[in-house]
């Protein structure tokens, strides 16, 4: 029975850390949607300085989050989950930008 209750654990947490990961990739490009909205009259390296805070912010380095973010090309329902998860987030904070249904 221990075995089984391991395997358990172990695709929960995996799940958890999943989720988590989804998150967190979510709000990053939420945020960095926000900010290119903002910033689209500043100078290449003022955005570049932004996007590499708001990156840091959350955790990745560019390359990581290039990465990050290809990894859910590889199954289409981890990127439409993602892209859910980003929709929710952005109409949370302004409806105006929820896509009707």
């Amino acid at each position: 029975m221990r075995p089984l209750a391991s395997s358990l654990l172990a695709l929960f947490l995996i799940a958890c850390d999943t989720t988590e990961s989804t998150d967190r990739l979510a709000d990053t490009y939420v945020d960095l949607l926000r900010y290119r909205d903002r910033a689209a009259q500043s100078d290449t390296s003022a955005i570049r300085a932004g996007i590499d805070s708001i990156l840091s912010t959350h955790g990745y380095t560019p390359d990581g989050y290039r990465s990050a973010f290809a990894s859910l090309a590889d199954d289409p329902s981890d990127l439409a989950a993602f892209f859910s998860r980003a929709e929710s987030r952005m109409s949370a904070t302004n409806p105006a930008l929820a896509t009707p249904r």
